[in-house]
């Protein structure tokens, strides 16, 4: 089975640091967030994924040696988008096996064998979504029968073998089997896509989810429903890169089955910087090359590699180069 994670777009919500970095080498807790979901794929048995770079691609350069499994990159020329950016690749993938997909802007700590097990049960599927409840998604599903509800209480996620969850309603694209009472779920950003979607797809800037909207009529489309408390983030903006790096500095369980080490070892790096420069900290994490004034306080701060400043308070928020941006408290 293949992996591709998603890691070519602008990110134009993460500006400043975006004008820099790529999204995907942004650091949470001193790790490029590339790091988490090759950890966390690793650890199910992952040997190798495909990356699709565009914005400051060389930039990866300089982690191909150091990510956890070997990764293969395929540079776009232009921005392809997600359904361009998988065609683009294809001659990366191994033949006639699925991909694993995944958006390079979240984090998810999902109990991933079931989903994979119920991929298999599923017949003549293009693509199984992964899709959580939340009353203001975009996704809706038709169940085959009623018999769906059996909770398998080691995973905490609704699966039946005997079951299937087609999807019927993508943003305002709906099925002619879409039942208007069904529950609203979000799309997690995590798929499992067989290789027959290459038959639909156009070596061209395309999106994903419009190709699935096309597709609807076909009953092709699958859903897997996450009941599960496992832990999802869409570090796609500033402040939810933030707030996602409180949560880890709040709760190391979200990542410490797969990422336990490689943190481990930047927060020891950390509190050599933080002694060095007399420091109180409170929840807060420091990158390296930090420039601030001895003894400042910092109260849920993030503060980036080559942060510079005179001020001698960081609180509720994160720092860049020379600017920081608040957001108002957890």
């Amino acid at each position: 089975m293949n992996l591709f994670l998603l890691s070519a777009g602008l990110g134009t919500r993460l500006k400043p640091i975006t004008n820099r970095i790529p999204k995907p080498l942004i650091s949470i807790l001193g790790v490029p967030m590339i790091q988490y979901p090759l950890s966390f794929f690793a650890n199910i048995g992952f040997s190798e994924a495909v990356v699709n770079t565009f914005h400051l691609k060389t930039c990866f350069n300089n982690i191909i040696s150091e990510t956890v499994i070997p990764i293969r990159i395929n540079e776009e020329k232009i921005l392809m988008g997600t359904a361009g950016g998988l065609k683009n690749s294809e001659y990366l993938f191994s033949k006639n096996e699925p991909i694993v997909v995944m958006n390079g802007d979240i984090f998810y700590n999902i109990n991933f064998k079931p989903v994979l097990e119920y991929y298999k049960t599923v017949e003549n599927p293009l693509a199984l979504m992964v899709l959580k409840p939340n009353k203001n998604g975009n996704v809706r599903v038709t169940k085959k029968s009623s018999n769906f509800f059996n909770k398998n209480r080691e995973t905490s996620s609704f699966f039946d073998e005997n079951e299937r969850y087609f999807i019927s309603k993508l943003r305002d694209k709906e099925s002619t089997f879409f039942d208007s009472n069904s529950d609203s779920y979000l799309f997690t950003g995590l798929q499992i896509i067989s290789s027959d979607i290459f038959n639909f797809l156009v070596d061209e800037p395309s999106c994903i989810v419009e190709t699935y909207m096309n597709l609807i009529e076909s009953k092709r489309l699958y859903a897997y429903i996450d009941y599960s408390d496992s832990y999802w983030s869409d570090i796609g903006t500033l402040e939810s890169y933030w707030r996602t790096s409180m949560d880890f500095l709040n709760n190391s369980n979200i990542y410490s089955g797969f990422m336990g080490d490689l943190v481990n070892k930047s927060l020891q790096k950390q509190s050599e910087a933080i002694k060095n420069l007399k420091l109180e900290v409170y929840n807060s994490f420091i990158g390296k090359d930090i420039s601030i004034p001895k003894k400042s306080v910092l109260k849920n701060a993030i503060l980036l590699d080559g942060f510079k400043s005179e001020e001698t308070i960081f609180e509720n928020g994160v720092g860049f180069e020379n600017q920081f941006f608040k957001f108002n408290h957890i």
